[in-house]
């Protein structure tokens, strides 16, 4: 959920921010991947934050983007995951993913990663 809390008007965050900060984690998943080369194979994966409130898909989602395609710019691999969620999928606050929410964010991981140990080894 990263930038959700950073979209809340009452912190005043510079989103800018949130972008680099998820840039200098994925250099960091990306050290620690090379250093273990069992998890080198296969890409990150990152589900880009449900935002029903604050409007994070328009005022997060382009810093996140931006930062994944930097990260893939310099040889990271990122798998970005967008999930679909309707109103059931919030709690009450509109902030907090219901169990509703929760299911369709582990279901579309859980296929992602499926559908990427069924792909045959990328060529080098």
């Amino acid at each position: 959920m990263i930038g959700t809390n950073d979209a809340a008007p009452k912190f005043n965050a510079d989103l800018r921010l949130v972008g680099s900060h998820f840039l200098s984690l994925l250099h960091m998943l990306a050290t620690l991947r090379r250093k273990h080369s069992r998890l080198h194979r296969d890409p990150i994966f990152v589900a880009l934050p449900p935002g029903n409130k604050w409007d994070v898909v328009s005022r997060v989602h382009p810093h996140l983007r931006s930062a994944i395609n930097i990260a893939r710019g310099v040889g990271i691999d990122v798998e970005m995951i967008n999930v679909e969620f309707a109103v059931d999928s919030y709690q009450s606050d509109n902030v907090h993913l219901s169990t509703v929410g929760a299911r369709k964010v582990a279901e579309a991981l859980a296929q992602v990663v499926v559908d990427t140990a069924r792909a045959p080894p990328a060529r080098l």
